[in-house]
């Protein structure tokens, strides 16, 4: 097992408290550099270098991380939604799971740190509605999830926050149950996306910026419809986002893939 390599800061009788690990220098020089590091901070790493421990996740260092056009904060939603939100929302995740996404993001996906406010889709669907005329939209034709006998699901409420979320689209032309089989071998840090997650957060980029999210394919959620399938959400387009299902065990459609996010660190 590797060492953790240390910088002596004192030449005196040198104890634990006399040292710097790496991970801190490198954490404080990261500060430093992306310009996210206040006086205190600075301050406190000059008095004892080896006490230094990286504050939470901030938004500024967010979107330094990942770019602007892949962050969606919690002041822009609660705008575009209409709600009343407290600002001062903890990002649940590490500097080093922004830094992963923004480096997959180099190679091809779409990672993004976005804040959903607990809506079901229910909800969502009584703000939106299904007129084309006023964008965003459901899917007028597709409204078999809207009856009572789909209420369990479809009334469900993740839990609000930033998410980590992947919006390539993943694992497609294969079954939902083999889905699961390709998540799990990413670890146990990566989940099937919720539903209502991801319509939020698609509208929410749509009313923010005009970018229509899932155009082309649909993400396979975790919910099961009432009578069979799993639900899907997606092909989002002027005609409105569609709710769909679809068996778990049909594998032949490309265009039925997944939304990782990452889970939450605390």
């Amino acid at each position: 097992m590797a060492k953790t390599k240390t910088i002596v800061v004192q030449s005196d009788t040198v104890g634990q408290e006399d040292c710097i690990t790496a991970p801190q220098m490198k954490d404080f020089w990261r500060m430093v550099g992306d310009g996210t590091i206040n006086r205190r901070r600075f301050q406190g790493f000059l008095g004892s270098p080896s006490k230094f421990e990286p504050e939470t996740v901030t938004i500024a260092r967010a979107t330094n991380t990942l770019g602007s056009s892949k962050v969606l904060t919690v002041a822009k939603v609660a705008e575009v939604w209409g709600m009343s939100i407290p600002a001062d929302v903890p990002i649940r995740y590490s500097e080093e799971d922004l830094r992963q996404a923004a480096a997959e993001n180099k190679a091809g996906a779409d990672w993004r740190l976005v804040y959903f406010t607990g809506q079901s889709l229910r909800e969502q669907y009584a703000k939106r509605g299904d007129n084309t005329k006023n964008q965003p939209c459901f899917y007028k034709s597709w409204d078999w999830w809207l009856k009572s006998e789909q209420d369990e699901w479809a009334n469900q409420k993740p839990a609000f926050g930033y998410y980590l979320i992947d919006f390539r689209g993943r694992f497609g032309r294969t079954s939902w149950d083999a889905q699961n089989g390709e998540i799990a071998k990413l670890g146990s840090d990566f989940l099937r996306t919720h539903e209502a997650v991801i319509v939020e957060v698609a509208m929410s980029f749509f009313m923010a910026t005009g970018e229509r999210l899932l155009k082309d394919f649909y993400h396979w959620g975790p919910s099961l419809a009432s009578g069979g399938g799993r639900v899907l959400v997606g092909r989002f387009g002027d005609d409105g986002l569609g709710v769909g299902r679809y068996g778990p065990v049909y594998g032949d459609r490309a265009y039925l893939r997944v939304c990782l996010s990452r889970k939450f660190r605390s």
